[in-house]
């Protein structure tokens, strides 16, 4: 059996998150250093707090093996640790703060940079022309679910002149929505570019149709093969973007219509998605979308039908959208007196691979008094999420928590949100797994 140093030492990669769970990173640095692992090649910290940062700014840079470092803390939390990168020397670094290192008079020259997350419209304290030297060696650039302002962040990537592949994510932003002007940012900026990827949005759907036009020239069709394609909603960000469709944090949600020219393929389009979000009747009258490789489901609310065809039906056109096969997550939704359970056992049935469920605590009667959802949710579930529904009295007892155990015996992992400390000593007896 191997002992803690042998075992410090096979470790790669490391993701410590405060977000879910209270000074999770401050408790894991109180019984474990850095610097023991000292194959460490990947280190990604969430919501870091400011009374670790003395401690990581000494350890990062003694992480000799350090490749891709990930932080997604405040601005403030970057700014204090930027000057400790440079004796790391990390080549990824993926961060929610554009300006801060782009500007650091320390940063050492990146090949990959990953922003995620940017919310603000100027970056005017960006001086365009201290750039050069230091983004000149990116060959990867990854702006993801940005509000960005469109003049800067063109400005500063025609300096990325090694530039082999970019993804770039903006919202409610239709200047940067501009076919002519990223044309000419490629021919003139970008020579050794091989892989665009991008999705734009705007509340004007109009606005996108019109200029999806302009996208539909040699230039993208057939000199890069740029394809693209437009989902347009009503009263909703309407999305212009290059197929396959980028794949989102966040659940996509069907609430579209799908616009393209038939001439190229896009029966792939939605081959990139993993989490799906959708209401019962978007459902039922859903056409035109196919998404095999969906792992999380979230329906907003299982219907009660009053036969049988009915139930068969839905679980059709569920079955008519995606692959139920490759799903291993389900959310039920939040409970009601016309929670379907009839539904939520046929997609049990129809979904094998389901090991992970995110319930509220007032659907735990309605799986309890199913015996037969009860056989499949014991055999089946291994990770539970489970959450406690707070409006008023929406169920007798909100921290209730003797019924898990005859409902999901099986549970491996468990988060609990509003836990009490009878609560969790009551399932750690029971859930032997856990």
């Amino acid at each position: 059996m191997l002992d803690y140093t042998e075992i410090q030492q096979q470790i790669y990669s490391l993701k410590l998150s405060n977000e879910q769970a209270y000074c999770q990173i401050q408790a894991f640095f109180t019984y474990f250093s850095l610097i023991e692992f000292t194959q460490l090649r990947s280190l990604t910290l969430i919501e870091i707090k400011e009374n670790d940062i003395e401690r990581l700014s000494s350890i990062l840079p003694l992480l000799s093996q350090l490749t891709c470092l990930r932080l997604m803390p405040s601005l403030t939390v970057l700014d204090t640790l930027h000057h400790k990168l440079p004796k790391c020397k990390p080549n990824i670094l993926l961060t929610s703060s554009m300006s801060s290192i782009l500007t650091s008079q320390e940063i050492i020259p990146l090949t990959k940079l990953s922003i995620r997350g940017l919310q603000f419209e100027s970056e005017s304290s960006i001086d365009i022309s201290q750039l050069h030297g230091r983004i000149n060696y990116l060959k990867y650039l990854n702006v993801s679910d940005c509000m960005v302002n469109a003049d800067n962040l063109m400005d500063a990537i025609g300096h990325m002149i090694n530039l082999r592949s970019l993804i770039v994510s903006v919202y409610y932003n239709s200047d940067i929505i501009d076919a002519f002007r990223w044309k000419h940012l490629i021919i003139s900026s970008l020579p050794h570019l091989t892989v665009f990827r991008f999705r734009f949005g705007t509340l004007d759907r109009n606005e996108i149709i019109r200029k999806y036009e302009n996208f539909q020239t040699d230039f993208w069709i057939k000199e890069h093969q740029w394809y693209t394609e437009c989902l347009l909603g009503e009263q909703i960000l309407s999305q212009i973007f290059t197929i396959p469709y980028l794949n989102d944090t966040r659940p996509m949600c069907l609430k579209y219509v799908r616009h393209f020219y038939t001439r190229i393929d896009h029966s792939k389009t939605f081959d990139n998605v993993t989490d799906l979000y959708l209401t019962s009747e978007e459902l039922m009258a859903l056409n035109g979308f196919y998404f095999p490789n969906i792992r999380s489901l979230i329906i907003h609310s299982l219907p009660v039908f009053a036969n049988e065809s009915n139930e068969e039906r839905f679980i059709r056109s569920l079955k008519r959208i995606m692959n139920l096969s490759n799903v291993k997550h389900f959310e039920i939704p939040l409970c009601s007196q016309t929670t379907g359970s009839t539904i939520l056992l046929m997609i049990l049935k129809e979904a094998p691979n389901l090991s992970s469920l995110n319930i509220f605590n007032c659907s735990i009667d309605i799986l309890r008094n199913n015996k037969e959802i009860c056989q499949y949710t014991n055999k089946m579930i291994k990770k539970l999420q489970f959450c406690v529904y707070s409006q008023t009295n929406p169920c007798q007892k909100p921290n209730d928590v003797s019924s898990i155990h005859k409902v999901f015996s099986n549970v491996e992992q468990m988060t609990f949100h509003k836990t009490q400390s009878d609560s969790s000593l009551f399932l750690l007896n029971n859930l032997p797994k856990l």
